[in-house]
């Protein structure tokens, strides 16, 4: 049995150059205790899952034993690229579900989702932080899913705010990233044309940007079976923000959520 999630924490090590943060709502062990079993580590290396999962956090990822839900994150294989690193997403989607955006809100068949507002958030892009993002925080919760999450929104009038009418195949699931408009995602209409890779094996990966590019294909839907494990919870960031530098560019820290059942 793998117990490196286990020793981590409770031995609390913090390894050079790497910090324990402090969970955004509280330590909580129980996610170690739920169903699958521990299968890898992940890296977060994109902002697409921001709030949840920010850029330099280690995740600890669990096996799926039990049909996928709403409200799951997962990493998966890009269904189009077959040699594109993992991806982790939000699965809003499940078989037979119809899932839509319109003005910026999400509908599931055909109905909208509740969100509530939080407040409006600035923090300083870790990939360049000479920009600041300045976008919304609303609490979201998606049919059937247990608890509510944190998405962030630029507006309602963003590159992926007003799409087709998608329904969900058969075997199949629907992702989007909680960073809503900045995540390339099953929203995209690249994903679901006809598309040939002709990246070969080896060949330096390089993230798609906004507005997508057809060279670049998004992931579409997803297959269930390309799902490579749940992302459980967070169990450290080796890219701790720069109170100071965001302090004074009139932004603030995100908080890595750390020891916390995601």
């Amino acid at each position: 049995m793998k117990i490196w999630a286990l020793a981590l924490l409770l031995a609390g090590l913090a390894l050079p150059g790497q910090a324990l943060a402090q969970s955004a709502a509280g330590t909580d062990f129980s996610w170690m205790f739920g169903d699958g079993k521990p299968t890898k580590m992940g890296s977060v290396i994109s902002g697409s899952m921001t709030p949840t999962l920010l850029v330099g956090d280690r995740t600890a990822q669990f096996t799926l034993t039990r049909p996928p839900r709403r409200g799951d994150i997962v990493s998966f294989r890009h269904p189009r690229q077959a040699h594109s690193i993992p991806y982790v997403k939000r699965i809003v989607g499940l078989p037979g579900d119809t899932v839509q955006m319109k003005g910026g809100r999400l509908y599931l068949n055909g109905k909208m989702v509740a969100r509530t507002l939080i407040r409006e958030v600035a923090y300083l892009n870790p990939l360049n932080p000479s920009t600041i993002y300045r976008v919304t925080a609303y609490s979201e919760q998606l049919p059937g899913e247990p608890a509510a999450h944190v998405i962030h929104e630029y507006s309602d009038d963003e590159f992926f705010d007003n799409t087709p009418e998608y329904t969900v195949p058969a075997g199949s699931l629907f992702m989007i990233g909680d960073n809503r408009d900045m995540s390339l995602d099953s929203r995209a209409r690249s994903g679901h044309l006809p598309f040939k890779s002709n990246r070969k094996y080896g060949q330096r990966y390089s993230q798609a940007t906004l507005p997508e590019k057809q060279s670049q294909p998004a992931i579409g839907f997803v297959p269930i079976a390309n799902i490579i494990g749940r992302v459980a919870s967070v169990l450290y960031n080796d890219k701790p923000c720069d109170a100071a530098k965001s302090k004074a560019a009139g932004a603030e820290c995100l908080v890595p959520y750390v020891n916390k059942r995601l």
